[in-house]
């Protein structure tokens, strides 16, 4: 019973982290400010043995108030984000919230945003995006409806890429073997728009990923709630961050 309770807690601290990074670095807002104090579990279950059935009633009851509180507080909040959101042209289908790799595992990330060691100059730059292994010619897919504004295909830099814009987030795609989509077309979600490759200046078969807000480079992963757990996005947030050397 409390290796059960302490499971439970440790999912939902894991879900807060989820929640307060995805609130925080996309939508620029604080989460939801409802707190339900956690006490140690076993303390919890130790003192219900030794309540009298009045104690554990009114203990229960109380219980009950808080939580109907708290849902009554998280439900006002929801309503002001989706009134916001309704009132704005923000379409879910074109927010780029899934992963441009289908079956996707963890050992596949690789180094994520921020200061990392370069392969080829052995000096430490800024990475711009999140390195994604999968091997030669894996198809690669939008993560959101968009339209293809920049393909370019050379030997340098990021290769072979393909630019997505999902009004006004853009997506980029880059060292890909072959390019399946044209500039001006339209793409939906989990469509293929190109394959894995080494196309440019890149150290191995991988998929270079990247989100752009207004031209700022956003951290990919705290785009990819749709198709993580708790748990997977956590452990590919710590991957990417601990990543010490990219592919290109």
């Amino acid at each position: 019973m409390v290796e059960n309770c302490q499971i439970v807690d440790d999912v939902i601290e894991l879900l807060e982290d989820r929640d307060r990074r995805i609130y925080e670095n996309i939508f620029q807002t604080e989460p939801p400010s409802v707190d339900i104090t956690r006490r140690d579990t076993s303390d919890n279950i130790d003192r219900f043995y030794t309540m009298t059935e009045e104690e554990l009633s009114s203990s229960a009851h109380k219980t009950c108030l808080e939580l109907l509180d708290a849902a009554a507080q998280i439900n006002r909040e929801i309503k002001v984000i989706n009134d916001k959101f309704a009132s704005s042209d923000f379409d879910v289908e074109k927010f780029p919230s899934s992963l441009p790799l289908k079956n996707f595992t963890l050992t596949q990330t690789g180094a994520g945003t921020g200061p990392k060691l370069n392969p080829f100059y052995k000096t430490v730059r800024t990475h711009t995006g999140i390195d994604l292994m999968a091997p030669f010619g894996s198809d690669v897919v939008a993560t959101a409806n968009g339209t293809v504004v920049e393909v370019v295909k050379s030997g340098k830099g990021l290769g072979n890429c393909v630019v997505l814009d999902h009004n006004g987030i853009q997506t980029v795609y880059a060292h890909l073997n072959e390019v399946e989509v044209r500039y001006g077309e339209r793409v939906r979600r989990g469509e293929v728009i190109g394959t894995v490759g080494n196309s440019g200046t890149t150290f191995a078969s991988a998929l270079h990923y990247e989100v752009r807000v207004m031209g700022r480079g956003m951290n990919p992963v705290d785009y990819f709630f749709a198709e993580l757990s708790p748990y997977t996005f956590n452990e590919m947030s710590v991957r990417a961050l601990t990543g010490g050397q990219s592919l290109d």
